[in-house]
């Protein structure tokens, strides 16, 4: 039948979740006992603990189907890939900057997506 059927699922886990805030100098001076060095204005501070929180885990599933074709010494492969077969859409990346936009989204697993494709052997 020279049909090729292929697939490859790929499980990544979430990233890390963190919250950076900015803390300014009067925020700081009180535990410090003294302005920040440099004459820094703000400080970035991480309110969660490095390695506690995760996104999350990324699910993807892509599949090759294809037929090959022989004539008089030649070889020609059809082929059609689908990325992301059932568009999965988790979240990938987000906002680490805390404040009103805080865990808002800023990257998404790209949708479904097919592409169809020729090889030619000679």
């Amino acid at each position: 039948w020279d049909v090729q059927i292929s697939a490859a699922w790929q499980s990544i886990p979430g990233y890390q979740v963190v919250a950076n805030w900015n803390a300014p100098n009067s925020a700081i001076i009180p535990s410090l006992g003294r302005p920040l060095s440099g004459n820094q204005q703000t400080a970035q501070v991480n309110l969660i603990e490095p390695g506690t929180e995760y996104g999350d885990r990324s699910n993807q599933v892509d599949l090759r189907f294809g037929k090959i074709f022989r004539f008089s010494g030649a070889r020609t492969s059809v082929n059609a890939d689908l990325f992301n077969a059932f568009n999965a859409n988790p979240v990938t990346s987000e906002n680490a900057a805390y404040g009103p936009a805080w865990q808002r989204p800023l990257l998404l697993l790209p949708g479904r997506l097919i592409k169809f494709s020729a090889t030619f052997d000679f």
